[in-house]
């Protein structure tokens, strides 16, 4: 008998039950098959099963006295088959094994145990509730008809797991009874495959089913493909798996093969080929587990910022994330020190109110404290209902992360009352805070009370936090006699410490001792032999010391050169020590020394440097010690650049000085400016923070004077009409500063000192839309403000000197025009940007967007139609 099935899918680890693989509506009738089925109370009971049902009351299941079950099944398939279809209600409310027994108990008497839908429902009902032997032996009793494939599947999937082998015999068993295996045998069956995949004949295994699915002519059917996929990938057979997925047709990859593919090339660490995968899978096809798959193997392969970058990408495509790819963009935020994103993050849990379970908590609390913000952490900590050992022992370690020693060991006291047991990561962390504080005698407790009161074996680990803190504090013998203690080969980490120590207070003897395991645990490890040639040249024993170096030459061991890091806009730049290989080596030596002339003149406080008259306005400049003048290189970098000679600070001043500006009329003065950050765009300043001291003379009193020189920028608000019908081109993207994705116009700030504000408007729209404008098909909304504001745009004047002209462009364009727009994704990939194209009507554009641009070209356009100032339209 033909069964109805519907798609499922095991690569998105979703629960999965085998009943889908029939359509629940289907019901077989057999004769002796159905049986009544009534919650009405009777006083002639010859046999009864109470269940709880959802009013907490009990459900009685009712055999006519004197008639045998046979003949009265056969008299009720007139009444619909209620019996059978409340015996399936019932299973459904099954919660032990005494409810199990019951219904089996009602199924053998009225002979429902004969129909499939029920037995393998019962079979279902009983693998979920923890007893997959007891629907075998169900199963295994049933004699009076052959089961079809329906029952079988789900047998198997309900032993795959508890019982393989048995699980395996099931499943050979099927071609004996001239059964054919269908789409869903062979993904069950594959499923107890898994469970045996650290076996030798694992994929001996999986072959010989994959042939068998070949013979099925099912080999290609996605869900048969993908758990193939995941038996290959967990077997380690990469080629197996191209291989497979190569030979399905485009036509049937769907999403739970692209995912299982991806997930095996991820797992590898193989993010070459994954990415590709991923980019030639279809959108439509692409759901939350392929972004997520990809972003979690970015963080196994420790490339934190490309998952970080993928993440932003995946906002952009308005992805859902889901708990599991908010906690690995979390862990991503932690190895970066990313706060700004972590509490974008934490912003999007709290508006899209998502279930703060325990796991997700944890990772808020772990992101904060790696990211220098404990107060946070503290503050998600405390407000969780419910603590894990893990929420416990995550939260001791961001203190002990910190140096809050003290703070560590009252979170561990109040763990202790709350009367949560430690486990052996506690301990490290608790260990961690007793050396960071310098509390040995406390961490000698901790460490004896680890086996004592906890019952918990040390571990390396533990061992390596104890000869560390002995060697910090001096105690090298005692830290000596713990190593050789230890039950087990002491490692490197353990070695190291003990150097360290030796180093520390010149134990040569000890150092060399040290050094001598070093050598067979780490023989290229150059910090090893720099550390004992310290000793020796700090005790003055330099021919010791020679002989470190020597040895170092001889054995070719290279001292590993000092590497720094900065990140730039979602990039990380390196810059290794002694590199002069770089093609920029000369512009950063030119940087540095420019840096370092004006850092020598430093003041008492130690934070600023000597003051610098400028120009004719008799105010000072100072330079913050901290300010990164250079914060990136990129291509065609410049080898000086100066803050004050920059055209954002100099236009700045010419509008404080101007006829119009704030210090025209002699009662505002302009005293200092401090110099807090430099930006760079490439070869120029793009932003300029800083504070300028402004005193009101009259008053005597500061005017607000922090400053964020951006400049000036250009937008368009392009409407294009079509069929009667006017739409406004937007550009969608994420913006980190509102932790929102914004629809807005297209818009970009001059790139040059020339002026060419048209110009500069329609490079942007081609760039940003891909969309050509004619220069003289622009109109400048602004253009018709009053001269005295200077025809600019200013949004946000409280705090950024930003001047934007609106220009207007009205064109016609045929429909499917509009229809290839919309949803087109554009950018300069190379500078990181990631836009999509949007098409809206222009009558509902101002409920659209809540960007200031749009919503004052809106106004403008509306104010400047109703005065008639606009020029025809072009046609």
């Amino acid at each position: 008998m033909a069964v109805a099935i519907r798609s499922a899918s095991f690569v998105l680890k979703k629960k999965f039950s085998p009943l889908d693989a029939h359509n629940s509506s289907i019901w077989r009738k057999k004769k002796g098959f159905i049986c009544k089925m009534s919650t009405s109370e009777s006083p002639n009971l010859s046999h009864s099963i109470t269940l709880p049902n959802k009013k907490s009351e009990p459900v009685r299941i009712l055999a006519e006295p004197g008639v045998s079950s046979s003949d009265f099944c056969s008299r009720q398939l007139s009444r619909g088959g209620a019996r059978a279809e409340q015996a399936r209600e019932l299973l459904g409310r099954c919660s032990n094994k005494r409810h199990l027994c019951q219904v089996q108990a009602f199924m053998l008497t009225t002979g429902l145990v004969e129909d499939d839908i029920l037995l393998s429902r019962f079979i279902y009902a009983s693998a979920s509730l923890g007893f997959p032997s007891y629907a075998y032996s169900v199963f295994s009793n049933t004699h009076t008809h052959c089961p079809s494939i329906f029952v079988y599947n789900n047998i198997i999937w309900a032993l795959s797991s508890s019982n393989p082998p048995l699980a395996f015999s099931i499943f050979n068993s099927i071609r004996r009874l001239s059964l054919r295996p269908d789409s869903y045998s062979f993904p069950f069956v594959l499923k107890a495959v898994l469970c045996l995949v650290d076996s030798p004949i694992a994929l001996s295994l999986a072959s010989q089913i994959h042939s068998q699915a070949v013979a099925a002519g099912l080999n290609s059917h996605h869900e048969v493909a993908a758990s193939l996929v995941r038996v290959y990938s967990s077997c380690g057979r990469l080629s197996c798996i191209r291989k497979l997925f190569d030979e399905v047709p485009l036509s049937s990859r769907y999403t739970s093969l692209w995912n299982a593919i991806l997930a095996a090339y991820a797992k590898v660490g193989d993010m070459t080929t994954a990415h590709d995968l991923f980019e030639s899978m279809p959108e439509k096809d692409r759901n939350v587990v392929s972004w997520t798959t990809l972003v979690s193997g970015y963080l196994q392969k420790h490339n934190p910022n490309e998952a970080i970058a993928l993440f932003r990408r995946m906002q952009i495509h308005r992805v859902q994330p889901d708990e599991i790819a908010i906690l690995a963009v979390l862990s991503a935020c932690a190895d970066l020190g990313a706060l700004e994103l972590g509490e974008w993050i934490h912003n999007f849990i709290e508006k899209h109110k998502m279930h703060k379970t325990v796991p997700l908590c944890n990772a808020l609390i772990d992101m904060y404290a790696k990211s220098g913000n404990i107060s946070r952490a503290l503050h998600v900590f405390e407000n969780m209902k419910h603590k894990t050992v893990v929420t416990w022992t995550t939260m001791i370690a961001g203190f002990a992360f910190h140096g809050l020693g003290k703070e560590a060991l009252h979170m561990f006291s109040c763990m202790e009352n709350a009367q949560v047991k430690p486990n052996q990561v506690t301990f490290i962390a608790i260990l961690s805070a007793c050396s960071h504080v310098g509390f040995l005698g406390l961490s000698r407790r901790y460490f004896s009370s680890m086996r004592s009161k906890y019952g918990i074996e040390p571990k390396v680990e533990h061992y390596g936090c104890m000869i560390d803190l002995l060697g910090r504090a001096g105690y090298l013998q005692e830290a000596k006699d713990l190593v050789s203690q230890m039950p087990f080969e002491a490692n490197a980490a353990i070695w190291g410490s003990l150097l360290a120590g030796a180093t520390r207070y010149g134990n040569a003897g000890l150092a060399a001792e040290a050094l001598h395991h070093l050598i067979k645990l780490e023989p290229h490890n150059s910090g090893n032999y720099s550390l004992l040639s310290n000793t020796y040249a700090s005790l003055g024993r330099w021919s010791e010391a020679r002989m470190v170096r020597k040895a170092m030459r001889d054995t070719g061991v290279e001292k590993m050169p000092g590497v720094s890091f900065i990140e730039v806009n979602n990039k990380v730049y390196e810059f290794i020590a002694g590199d002069k290989s770089g093609i920029y080596f000369v512009d950063i030596c030119d940087v540095l020394h420019s840096i370092n002339g004006q850092l020598k003149m430093v003041s008492i406080d130690g934070n600023l440097t000597c003051p610098k008259a400028c120009g004719t306005a008799g105010f000072l400049i100072f330079f913050n010690k901290a300010l990164v003048m250079w914060s990136g290189i990129d291509s065609g970098f410049q080898s000086s650049v100066n803050a004050i000679d920059s055209s954002l600070f100099k236009q700045w001043l010419h509008n404080l000085q101007s006829e119009t500006g704030i210090l025209a009329d002699g009662t505002l003065a302009l005293r200092q400016v401090l110099i807090q950050g430099v930006d760079m765009f490439g070869k120029r300043i793009g932003f300029l923070k800083f504070k300028a001291d402004i005193y009101d003379k009259q008053m005597g009193k500061k005017v607000p004077g922090i400053v964020f020189a951006r400049g000036p920028a250009v937008t368009v608000l392009i409407l294009l009409e079509s069929d009667g019908e006017t739409y406004a081109v937007l550009t969608e993207q994420a913006r980190v500063p509102t932790g929102r994705i914004i629809l807005e116009l297209p818009a970009g700030m001059l790139d040059d000192d020339k002026g060419d504000f048209v110009g500069t408007a329609v490079r942007e729209v081609e760039e940003e839309t891909g969309i050509k404008l004619k220069l003289e098909d622009m109109v400048d909304l602004t253009a018709f403000l009053d001269s005295s504001t200077g025809c600019r745009f200013f949004p946000s004047p409280g705090g950024c000197d930003e001047e934007i002209s609106i220009f207007l462009y009205r064109g016609r364009v045929d429909k499917e025009i509009i229809t290839q727009l919309h949803g087109k994704e554009t950018g300069l990939r190379d500078h990181g940007e990631l836009i999509k194209v949007r098409v809206v009507p222009y009558k509902k554009l101002w409920r659209t967007t809540a960007d200031a641009k749009a919503l004052a070209a809106v106004a403008l356009l509306e104010m400047a139609t109703k005065e008639g100032l606009l020029p025809p339209s072009p046609t």
